[in-house]
């Protein structure tokens, strides 16, 4: 007869760690995993659980390019106008801010239906550089926020590429 004392971990005299090796001795060790990889899954993305959530849909995914004499950052927010956001710069912080409200609002017969979203985010960025007098272009189209920030003089060098030889 099996006693149900032996299953519970904290009844053991010696407390044994379970290794990968064991797993077939080991029911709850396959369990553990499992539940290990479920939660993994759950704030990782997963197949089951989309990656676009509440929470991602708040922060603007960015794209950083490193040009020769600039740095670009095109910024994605979908769904906003050029007055819902804000940019500042400080030293070599960059913040995009932004805040959207939207409403709708159906009727059907004697009942109506209305939502209303809100959201506000703020994304700051540290640069390679300290932002003073150089050229800041910020531009505004279709959902997409693009910022080109002219690098200082002394980042400005070219790439020198290096001869390779063959022995």
């Amino acid at each position: 007869m099996l006693d149900l004392k032996s299953l519970i971990p904290f009844h053991h005299k010696s407390r044994k760690v379970a290794k990968p090796s064991d797993a077939p001795r080991e029911p709850f060790l396959a369990f553990r995993q499992e539940m290990d990889h479920l939660f993994d899954s759950f704030f990782n993305g997963s197949a089951l659980i989309p990656r676009e959530s509440a929470w991602s849909a708040a922060m603007p995914k960015l794209e950083i390019t490193d040009g020769e004499k600039e740095l670009t950052i095109a910024a994605e927010l979908p769904g906003m106008e050029e007055k819902d956001v804000d940019l500042k710069i400080s030293g070599d912080l960059l913040t995009i801010e932004g805040e959207k409200s939207e409403e709708s609002e159906k009727e059907e017969g004697e009942r109506t239906y209305s939502e209303r979203h809100y959201g506000y985010f703020s994304r700051t960025i540290r640069l390679p550089f300290t932002v003073t007098d150089q050229k800041v272009d910020a531009r505004f189209d279709k959902g997409v926020l693009t910022i080109k920030l002219e690098k200082p003089a002394e980042q400005q060098q070219g790439v020198k590429h290096v001869e390779i030889k063959s022995a």
